[in-house]
């Protein structure tokens, strides 16, 4: 994990990872085979529930904001032109909560339209967020996703206009007595998913697309994701370690998650654990954490 962790933070090839990680082979075997069989995604399901109920909120979110992001790549693979952004790569789509966390990730061609995204975007989500019932989006997403949206998925889709550039198109003498300079201007519910894209760019490893295949891509976008979720739960060993134990007693209600089931679910509160006991005081999370793991998949 911290050798996966170096490689996001300082962007360096996988050959170059520092000898006290271990073989670079051997990082590189677990990220794949976590790749494929799905971890990395129910790691990231676990900790963003957890961070959800540590900010008092419900595991699952009932608003979401979508956008996509246009980078470049330096590898084969899946990449198209972007001629809006009069660019050569792929497009990272994205959901997020209002919150800013990731609740889906496709990484698909640039020349692929954001309506035609967006469609993958929400057909990757499925039911596993029950409680969704509205998502905001710029002009992009205008047109036939809307209708398709609410009847394929039951979501409200709404479009967010930028205020002033509203003004100028039906009240331009308005726009002039309120003084209105041209420039960045702060979009209500979309600055959300951009500053999302922002914590995503800021791991060097994510300044291009780096990745052959679209799938490591997007896994790397969600160990982002875990990667923030670690810090903010572990800011405190106390409080990650309480929120931990009102999280498993949780699951141990429910038996089960929203995401897994049987093996599955044991497999990811094993990992999540593990996890967080990386960096939260060990002894004191390794003992709550064997408290309550029995009790709740028993």
């Amino acid at each position: 994990m911290n050798g996966l962790f170096y490689l996001l933070r300082s962007g360096c090839a996988w050959r170059y990872l520092p000898r006290a990680y271990g073989p670079w082979q051997t990082v590189y075997w677990y990220f794949r085979q976590w790749r494929l069989d799905g971890t990395w995604i129910r790691i990231h399901t676990q900790l963003r529930e957890l961070a959800r109920l540590h900010a008092g909120r419900d595991p699952t979110p009932s608003a979401a904001i979508i956008d996509s992001q246009s980078v470049k790549t330096l590898m084969g693979g899946v990449r198209g032109f972007d001629g809006g952004k009069k660019l050569a790569g792929r497009k990272r789509h994205i959901l997020v909560g209002t919150q800013g966390f990731l609740l889906a990730v496709v990484v698909h061609a640039a020349n692929i339209p954001d309506r035609q995204g967006g469609k993958r975007v929400l057909t990757a989500l499925s039911s596993l967020f029950p409680r969704l019932e509205r998502i905001w989006a710029d002009q992009g997403y205008t047109g036939g996703l809307i209708p398709w949206a609410a009847q394929e998925h039951g979501v409200r889709l709404e479009v967010v206009y930028p205020s002033f550039r509203q003004l100028q198109r039906y009240a331009p003498d308005v726009v002039s007595d309120l003084g209105y300079q041209p420039g960045f201007q702060v979009v209500p519910k979309r600055w959300i998913v951009e500053r999302t894209f922002s914590w995503i760019s800021r791991q060097r490893r994510m300044s291009k697309d780096y990745e052959r295949q679209a799938g490591s891509a997007e896994a790397f976008i969600y160990f982002v994701g875990i990667r923030l979720f670690l810090r903010r739960l572990t800011r405190s060993s106390r409080r990650g370690g309480a929120f931990l134990n009102t999280y498993l007693a949780r699951l141990g209600r429910a038996g089960s998650s929203t995401f897994l089931q049987g093996a599955q679910l044991t497999a990811a509160l094993l990992i999540a654990g593990c996890l967080i006991m990386l960096v939260v005081d060990a002894t004191a999370a390794f003992t709550l954490f064997d408290a309550r793991l029995g009790s709740c998949l028993g």
